[in-house]
């Protein structure tokens, strides 16, 4: 069964190390001035050499592994197929490591860790919880059935979400929604060209203009062959209609393997940027780069963004896209010391020139692109630990395991510092060795335990919680459960409350033979990240130049974990982070989603609250997929809603749940139209509503007339989470205002002025007539001609408005086909003017021909020809 990951090659610190497009020099690599903790200099870069070869090797694991699992579901589904069959539901997808745990515990083992006090915490109350939402449907799942690793993308009611799904024989899935995201459907695969299997690691992304939506994952074309395939969708009413997948990429998989492809849509081009890992004999592993300027039908060459010395330890590249059309690159990469790094590079000319021992996430990168104060401003988010290196180990003797101690209540007691010497051995009629070892731990202490000697087995290294052994709950995982066997494992981990807890060794295959794990206590020093995890952020508003220095997210006292932390920039203007979270929880084994705001641009962080409605008890939770919670976890915006998006446990196997927390204000309650005689005083009342369920706000509020009347000054008003406040003004009408209509309207706008919105009023005057002013202009629905007509380039079209209120401007065909949508929003009362540039909402040049705009308004329409040529 598939558990809660936990950090096995702890970062110490990871610098930002930036890049431009243009430039080809990195920064240097840091000078080793680190304590060695009164280790020899030999023993301190020993350990830090064999960690940093972890490292790499996990990073290459996971590939290889991914790519043998692609094979065999191919295999599979090749030979459903010429049975007549399809795999099972429910079948293996990409297989979770064996789960050593499934047997009976012992009767005294029950009685295992009375010691320790349970500490349930609960979790911060909300005054409203966004509701949860399941994306997809698990009917005909298998018990073990996975959904995880997703990623969402939305456009106003239109919303996408892909996911790796342990159902098969494609193992990805996605599901949509027309209605906001208040339901989805499970759509099953998505489209594949013959002979392909979408195999893992889906990202959608959506151009926010045309409204194409496109969907991108790893695939493999055929037995031989590594790719990466895309395909476009959009949505038509309540239906989703896809387009014609198309292979990026492809390499022969027996020399090279394509991984964690990320995709970016930039509406001000139209392009669309991907990057992704190549891992190759040739270089170990490194970061590349390809473009398509055609709604992805066709791409340029690869261009590796990574530099050659970081060559065999970069994973996880993600692009994002600014509001000028800059494009951004982030990764992160394995250092030669103690500092890993997260790379970026700039391009501003569009690009041209619980169940894994791997328990590392890669940086999370969001460009604001609304029209707030910080506009353009790129946001990076990841994880640090404390350092591991400069605390000795093993300092204290050694700890011999005494058999039989496969079970808690048996389990060798030794003290963080000693040494602990062991040997996997099979007795008649076993097919593992389970080998338990008990410490006692002190709250916010942490520790360290690294398996620096092991023959050639398939293993895995467990801490346990003492509190509750029945349910065996896991607090960290490391060892080697994927083959090439063998491999170092490493765990640093904070205890969450003081007592008893348990380490235990696990064989599952391979050599027998002794192992040797050193312990320690570690202290801090320097370091920012306070125990095995804290989420930090930091912010650019050029790429180059970074604050400093970075900021931890998280609010948790340093006894608990925090994984795969996500950053968005909110339609608020302000950054979001989500992460999983286990402070809830007095033995640090359950999770909640949390969630933190900035509302300065990044420079602090709010109060940390969690968005997810269920505790997650990730030990219980049976998965066919490894990991069960994915690589990442995903936020998505649109113009109103923050769209988190997140694999939970609650239903006992992985499942995709998604909210959306909206970020508006909004008048509920406007005020209504009035008379008033000249020379008088009228009050006039607006109530506001801040509809973020999770967070306050502050917001400026003005009033404009129609008239030139002098106005009250505004004001500012501060709301909390969910709440709302009146707004009373006093107009003072003029003694010289004439009888007639004035139109007032109250704007409300955000503190960063990234949202607004207003209620307008009549005001009927019954006033003097001296120097009456001229009425105002009379407006009626009218479309111009297209000019030029003929066009050629670029067509520019004017129509007029009788009043405010929502226009659609679409393009035709002379067959009655939709080409183009213009236009479809509200617009003021008066003249107006679009273009067209002779693209179709796909964003392909038209042919030449005979086309026509239809303007559609207050339930009238309005027609006009254009012949466009080539």
């Amino acid at each position: 069964m598939i558990r809660r990951p936990h950090p096995s090659r702890p970062m110490r610190r990871l610098a930002v190390a930036l890049l431009l497009a243009a430039a080809g020099a990195w920064p240097a690599l840091p000078a080793r001035a680190e304590s060695t903790g009164g280790q020899s200099q030999a023993e301190y870069d020993q350990r830090v050499r064999e960690s940093k070869a972890r490292a790499r090797e996990l990073i290459t694991q996971g590939a290889q592994n991914r790519i043998a699992a692609a094979r065999r579901w191919a295999a599979a589904a090749r030979a459903a197929r010429r049975r007549g069959h399809r795999p099972a539901r429910g079948s293996k997808a990409r297989p979770a490591p064996r789960d050593e745990d499934e047997r009976t515990l012992a009767g005294d083992d029950r009685d295992a860790g009375r010691g320790l006090t349970p500490q349930r915490l609960g979790a911060t109350t909300l005054l409203t919880t966004p509701t949860n939402v399941r994306a997809n449907n698990p009917a005909g799942d298998g018990g073990n059935t996975a959904q995880s690793e997703e990623n969402i993308a939305a456009r106003g009611n239109d919303v996408l979400i892909a996911w790796n799904d342990g159902l098969g024989p494609h193992i990805q899935g996605y599901g949509y929604s027309t209605d906001g995201g208040l339901t989805f459907t499970d759509g099953g695969a998505p489209p594949a060209l013959a002979g392909w299997t979408w195999t893992s690691d889906p990202v959608v992304t959506v151009n926010e203009k045309t409204g194409v939506f496109y969907y991108c994952g790893l695939v493999a074309p055929n037995a031989s062959t590594s790719g990466i395939g895309i395909v476009p969708a959009t949505f038509a009413g309540a239906a989703l209609n896809w387009g014609t997948p198309v292979l990026v990429r492809g390499v022969d998989n027996s020399v090279a393997v394509l991984d964690k492809e990320w995709l970016a849509a930039d509406s001000l081009s139209g392009n669309l940027y991907l990057t992704y890992t190549t891992f190759d004999a040739a270089t170990g592993d490194h970061i590349e780069f390809q473009r398509s300027t055609n709604g992805g039908s066709s791409w340029s060459n690869p261009v590796q963004l990574s530099a050659p010395g970081d060559n065999g330890g970069v994973q996880g590249p993600r692009p994002a896209v600014g509001p000028a059309g800059e494009v951004y690159a982030t990764w992160g990469a394995v250092g030669p010391f103690t500092q890993d790094f997260i790379r970026l590079r700039k391009s501003t000319n569009q690009g041209v020139s619980c169940n894994r021992e791997r328990g590392i996430d890669f940086p999370s990168i969001a460009v604001d692109r609304t029209t707030g104060t910080h506009r353009g401003r790129v946001h990076l988010a990841w994880t640090e630990s404390m350092n591991k290196y400069d605390d000795a180990v093993g300092t204290l003797g050694n700890v011999v395991e005494r058999e039989e101690n496969g079970f808690f209540g048996r389990a060798n007691a030794f003290v963080a510092g000693q040494t602990l010497r062991g040997a996997f051995v099979l007795l008649p009629n076993q097919t593992t060795d389970l080998d338990y070892f008990s410490f006692p731990a002190v709250q916010g202490k942490n520790y360290l335990f690294e398996c620096d000697s092991i023959p050639d087995p398939l293993y895995s290294m467990r801490v346990f919680c003492g509190q509750d052994t029945t349910a065996q709950l896991r607090l960290a995982f490391s060892g080697d459960v994927i083959s090439p066997a063998g491999g170092r494992g490493y765990i640093i981990w904070t205890a969450p409350t003081t007592g008893t807890y348990y380490l235990r060794m696990a064989y599952l295959a391979g050599a027998l033979g002794g192992y040797r794990i050193s312990t320690a206590t570690a202290g801090l020093g320097p370091e920012r990240g306070r125990d095995s995890r804290d989420v930090f952020a930091a912010y650019s508003d050029n790429g180059t130049a970074w604050s400093v220095p970075a900021t931890r997210v998280n609010d948790a006292a340093p006894f608990y974990d925090e994984f795969l932390p996500e950053i968005m920039v909110g339609p608020d203007g302000m950054p979001y982070v989500t992460w999983f979270d286990w402070r809830d929880d007095g033995c640090g084994g359950r999770s909640f989603q949390y969630l933190a705001r900035s509302t300065d641009g990044g420079t602090t962080w709010s109060a940390n609250q969690p968005f997810s409605s269920v505790q997650n008890n990730w030990t219980a939770v049976a998965t066919n997929i490894a990991p069960n919670m994915g690589d990442y976890n995903h936020i998505a915006t649109d113009g109103r809603y923050l769209r988190p998006a997140w694999a939970d446990g609650r239903n006992l196997n992985p499942d995709v749940f998604t909210t959306r927390i909206d970020t508006s204000p909004q008048i509920s309650l406007c005020q209504s139209d009035a008379v008033a005689d000249s020379a008088s005083l009228f009050s006039a009342t607006w109530t506001v509503h801040n509809l973020n369920p999770m967070f306050g706000n502050a917001y400026d509020y003005g009033l404009s007339s129609e008239r030139s009347w002098p106005m009250p000054a505004g004001g500012s008003l501060s709301l909390g989470a969910d709440g709302s406040g009146d707004v009373h003004l006093d107009v003072a009408v003029p003694d010289t205002a004439t009888s007639g209509v004035n139109h007032l309207c109250l704007t409300v706008v955000s503190a960063n002025g990234a949202l607004r919105t207003s209620c307008c009023f009549a005001l009927t005057v019954n006033g003097s007539q001296i120097n009456p002013p001229p009425p105002p202009p009379v407006y009626a629905l009218a479309l111009g001609a297209g000019v030029p007509n003929p066009a050629v380039d670029l067509a520019t079209i004017d129509f007029t408005l009788p009043h405010e209120g929502r226009v659609r401007l679409t393009v035709y065909d002379l067959r009655g086909r939709r080409v183009a949508t213009l236009i479809d929003g509200d617009r003021p009362a008066g003249p107006s003017t679009t273009t067209w540039d002779g693209r179709d909402h796909l964003g392909r040049p038209v042919p030449a021909g005979t086309y026509f705009f239809r303007l559609e308004a207050f339930g009238q329409t309005r027609v006009k020809r254009l012949a466009w040529l080539r």
